[in-house]
């Protein structure tokens, strides 16, 4: 799958401890929907969608040194996000390349 927007960052609270999250998300041009396959092959709708979660393979945030406002292309994997309180929605891209757009 490949996205164009901007990376930009949110910050949320743990939902058990309190704690502060910080998590990477792509701010999409435009709102898309979203067609996932589940673990159990159900397939999930999200509509409407203007921002997802990014995450490397290892499952690190991504981080830019570039400033927010760089627009960007992101190839990788859309899945369903593991059950942990670490991901904003039931959605994730698995990251594999991000190139910079001027």
């Amino acid at each position: 799958m490949t996205l164009t927007g901007i990376v930009d960052y949110k910050t949320f609270e743990h939902p058990n401890n309190g704690s502060e999250i910080t998590v990477s998300v792509l701010r999409l041009d435009e709102p898309v929907d979203l067609f996932i396959t589940s673990e159990t092959g159900d397939v999930i709708e999200h509509q409407g969608v203007d921002e997802i979660q990014l995450k490397q393979s290892n499952g690190e945030n991504i981080t830019l040194s570039k400033n927010d406002t760089t627009k960007v292309q992101v190839t990788g994997e859309l899945a369903e996000s593991p059950p942990t309180a670490y991901y904003l929605a039931e959605y994730v891209v698995w990251v594999d390349t991000i190139d910079f757009l001027y």
